[in-house]
Parts: C-alpha cells; structure tokens; sequence
C-alpha cells in the first residue's frame, strides 16, 4: 500500500531480496500461471524500471514557455538514485548524446552503483548512437547492451552488432525475439507502451495530477500480474524526479515490492532471460 510519512517499508525491501534469491538468470522449468509463462524464481510479472536521460542543450518539447525542464537532469539522476538505492533496486539509464558529454561523472557512478547503462537512440541516426555507445565505453569501460528506440529514431538495431535488446514499439505486452541469422544471436525486443511514459501524464505544457500516474500505472501491473507480462516504464529524471513528484514513482515502486510476485530488473537481465528461456523451450520440442 501506499508508503507512510514517505518512509518506504524496510520489511517489504527484505522480503523483495530474499525473493529475488533464486533468479539468478538461470534457465527454470517452464511453469504457467493463468497461461501466461512465468518469470524467474516463480514471480508471476516483471518490472523493467528505464530512466531517459536527456542532456541539457537537448530540444525540450516539454518546455511550458519559461522555464526549461532538461538542464534538471543530472539533480533528478542522483536523487532517482538515491530512491533506487534505497529500495535496493537496479534500473537501465540510458543518456542520449548531450547526456554523456555533459554528466559523466553520474553516469560513472550509475555504473559503479549497479545499474545498466544503455543508449538513447537519436532522431538522427546510426552515427549518433554509436558515438554514444562508444562515450559511455570510454566512461565505464564497458560496452551498453541494448538501445531505447523512440518513435522519431531513424535506427534500425538488427544492423547494430553490440544492441542484444531494444526497448521499442511493439504488438505485444511480452518480450518478442528477431532472428538475426547464424552469426548473431536474436534481437530481443523489450515492450513499449507509451502510457508507461511519464511524459505522458506529467509534460509540463499539459500536466495531469501525479495520482492519474500512479493509478495507470498500478492497474498496467496488476494487468501483468494477471497475465504474466512485463511492464517497461520510462522515466524523466529532469521530470518526475522534481520535488513532490519522485514521491509518486515511490509510492509504485513500494507497492510493487510489496506484492512480493514481480521481478525487478534491467533490461539485459530480462532479455538475457527471455532468450534462455527460449532456447530451453526449443530444446524441449
């Protein structure tokens, strides 16, 4: 239920890492709840958490006439890290461009602290994604395994060799694979769904109360905990992360936890798991 005096549960952050023990990415014994394929160590839905980080020079459709909203972004990154932190939870952040040049040293700490580091893909290309695939090599030492697709991006990631998932449109509310031929393994694409976008109910130019977020958002995972899908949610740290909103992300986040039956997780766990549990599948026909 929703959290008290916006102290969150310790108890519930227990019995979440004592859940999450057993899902280890390991391939499990295929198990069916209400028809739908269950999740690791028996959790019945999953939960993607993906923070788009825009940098500050980034256009700001959102901007509401007098302010800017983007510049906040690396004040929201550290406070949503805190959050997280403090729930004991690791998301996917994926920067675009702007993003990594203007806070590397957040996102090195975003590495160092657990959390997956991916690209935004830009509206302008190939080229602009590998330069950011390549910035956030040089900050972490590590390569980002996957890509957010927007509607605009003009990328096409069966081309891209590294991306082993995207985060994209999509016709299902489960993890979909495209075959990339004997050489690669399959693209995974993790669900998109626009109503799981805060900009959807918090765009500043036409701002819905934060407990219009919370309700879709609490009624999308009590869907995926019926059904057994993943819910990928995308959020704004320039956005949800101001004074008085993070508290709604909160709220979701501590009633998730407490239904003790959702994995949590980046999105290169959940897709690494997806393609496992597939290939466990073939090899059983």
């Amino acid at each position: 239920g929703p959290c008290r005096d916006g102290q969150f549960d310790r108890r519930r952050r227990r019995r979440y890492r004592n859940a999450l023990e057993g899902a280890t990415g390991e391939v499990v014994d295929h198990i069916e709840l209400n028809g739908a394929a269950a999740w690791p160590a028996g959790h019945r839905a999953a939960l993607c958490p993906v923070l788009l980080l825009v940098g500050p020079n980034a256009s700001d459709d959102a901007e509401p006439g007098l302010f800017a909203t983007a510049p906040y972004g690396a004040t929201g990154l550290i406070s949503l890290l805190g959050l997280l932190d403090d729930l004991d939870l690791r998301s996917t952040i994926a920067p675009d461009e702007a993003a990594v040049q203007a806070y590397a040293p957040s996102l090195r700490r975003c590495h160092l602290g657990g959390h997956e580091l991916a690209v935004a893909a830009p509206a302008d290309g190939l080229a602009a994604a590998e330069r950011t695939m390549e910035a956030l090599r040089h900050i972490t030492g590590a390569s980002p395994r996957g890509l957010v697709v927007g509607a605009a991006a003009d990328v096409d990631p069966t081309t891209i060799a590294w991306a082993e998932w995207q985060l994209a449109s999509a016709a299902t509310d489960l993890p979909t694979l495209t075959e990339r031929g004997a050489e690669a393994p399959p693209l995974v694409t993790l669900p998109g769904n626009p109503y799981l976008v805060d900009t959807t109910w918090l765009d500043p130019t036409r701002p819905l109360p934060p407990s219009s977020l919370l309700e879709a958002w609490t009624l999308a995972m009590d869907a995926a905990r019926t059904a057994g899908g993943l819910m990928c949610v995308v959020i704004h740290p320039h956005l949800i992360a101001r004074p008085g909103l993070q508290a709604t992300l909160g709220r979701f986040l501590d009633e998730v936890i407490g239904s003790g039956d959702v994995w949590i997780a980046p999105a290169t766990e959940i897709a690494g798991w997806w393609i496992e549990r597939h290939l466990h599948d073939e090899a059983r026909r």
